[in-house]
């Protein structure tokens, strides 16, 4: 994270930064130094502007007010991102098949012991997405915003399901959205737009969205609480937020909060944070003033994407011993019912 500093003090005029500045016959005797930090909307917490006033006051009496403004950047660390980007510029079919347009886990209504191919994959991927609108009651004519909107996948299918829609998708990572900009064309009376920026301080007016959406991303938002309280903020009366998370149970809480947690923090997939259960999540709902319609386990509908990244086909599960290690911790997680999607 960017720390915002605030705050001013007194440098004497031996440790002046500009040394002994001369200004119409009057030598420099103090600089008081103001920093004044705040998040670029564009970028949330990824990219702060810092903006430096410098008062030098002279003998005379005069006092010259100058300012500079910096932007300091912190660079999103996802690794399958860029192992993925990577290799969809060396023409892996086999990845962007996969993952080219939905980058989450899949959706089985019948899920089995066979391992998926690449194409049924991909349609589970398509099906997990349908799962996620159709708790949110998707339909025509709605402002949509998809908050980690990725690759832009499932903003494609609103697009090309759907008839006067407004879909905005919103990510910390320019690269997706370059690639989603690309890939993601508005067809007939749709239009879409895609914005930089951070899920817990959304660049939006109050009361913008019909509906908001974040499939499988919100591990990645550093505080769940104030994404809650920004979507009630841009979020129309009456309406909906609907998203798909890992969530533990309780008996699991103390292994996230130990070594072991360090899988969760610098592996292959990020830093994702996995301990909100549902008891919090309906806590963080009521304080938010939000009601809870619906919760679905899938975790079992799910299993079968973890034979996928296991396979020859996926290649993206047994990339790194980092992406070996991420993916089969949250399979044995998943199985023994400890961590639930």
């Amino acid at each position: 994270m960017i720390t915002i500093i605030r705050g001013a003090r007194v440098v004497s005029d031996g440790d002046c930064p500009v040394g002994s500045t001369q200004w119409e016959g009057c030598y420099c005797i103090s600089v008081i130094v103001l920093f004044l930090g705040k998040p670029v909307p564009n970028n949330g917490l990824f990219e702060s502007e810092i903006t430096l006033y410098s008062g030098t006051l002279f003998e005379s009496g005069w006092l010259l007010l100058t300012h500079s403004t910096m932007i300091l950047k912190k660079q999103v660390n996802l690794p399958y991102i860029d192992y993925l980007l990577e290799s969809f510029g060396q023409d892996s079919e086999s990845l962007e098949t996969s993952f080219g347009r939905h980058i989450h886990w899949g959706y089985w209504p019948q899920p089995n012991w066979e391992t998926p191919n690449v194409l049924e994959f991909a349609a589970a991927a398509e099906r997990l997405t349908i799962q996620v609108l159709a708790a949110a009651e998707i339909r025509n004519g709605q402002k949509i915003l998809d908050a980690g909107c990725g690759f832009g996948g499932t903003l494609a299918h609103l697009n090309e399901n759907y008839r006067r829609m407004d879909l905005l998708g919103l990510n910390l990572d320019d690269r997706q959205l370059h690639r989603a900009k690309e890939r993601v064309l508005a067809i007939d009376d749709n239009r879409i737009r895609f914005y930089q920026g951070n899920a817990c301080s959304l660049p939006f007016q109050d009361e913008a969205f019909d509906t908001l959406l974040a499939v499988e991303c919100i591990f990645h938002f550093p505080d769940r609480g104030q994404f809650l309280r920004e979507a009630k903020r841009v979020l129309k009366p009456g309406g909906s937020l609907a998203f798909s998370d890992f969530v533990p149970v309780k008996s699991l809480l103390p292994l996230t909060k130990t070594s072991t947690s360090r899988v969760f923090k610098t592996g292959f997939y990020g830093e994702c944070n996995v301990q909100c259960t549902v008891e919090r999540y309906r806590q963080l709902a009521e304080s938010n003033g939000f009601s809870v319609t619906l919760e679905k386990d899938i975790t079992a509908n799910t299993l079968p994407t973890y034979r996928y990244l296991r396979g020859s086909d996926s290649k993206i599960g047994v990339h790194s011993v980092s992406a070996v290690i991420g993916t089969l911790s949250l399979e044995i997680l998943s199985r023994l019912s400890w961590l639930k999607y």
